[in-house]
């Protein structure tokens, strides 16, 4: 009888240890990612300084992910400067999650051009 309370207790050790592990990599991620939505905010690159650089373009699609939802993302810029080309079509798309139950059709996509009429740049934002 007694080894079966040692044997349960030692279960329920195991399964709090293992718990709190998980809810430490949690949090540890969800710093780490405040961290880099504040940093995309703060460090917004504009359009004209990237598009006076003049990048070479090849033909396609490129879909950049983002947190940021006006102005290029940082980590465009960083591209930029260590790529030689780009696709033709830049697509910035940007995921927004809304506290709310059910988001109308109509404003689930938007989707906007971003610069002078001549060069394909698009933002996308999903709702």
């Amino acid at each position: 009888m007694t080894c079966y309370f040692y044997q349960h207790n030692y279960r329920r050790n195991k399964f709090i240890r293992s718990s709190a592990v998980v809810v430490s990599l949690m949090s540890v991620w969800h710093h780490g990612e405040s961290k880099k939505q504040a940093f995309e905010l703060e460090n917004k690159v504009s359009l004209d300084s990237l598009l006076s650089l003049g990048i070479a373009r090849v033909p396609g699609i490129c879909l950049v992910c983002s947190h940021v939802t006006s102005g290029v993302p940082p980590m465009f810029a960083h591209f930029v400067t260590n790529f030689p080309a780009f696709h033709q079509i830049l697509i910035f798309v940007t995921v927004q999650f809304l506290m709310i139950p059910k988001v109308p059709v109509i404003d689930r996509f938007h989707v906007s051009r971003i610069g002078p009429p001549d060069v394909p740049l698009f933002r996308c934002i999903v709702r």
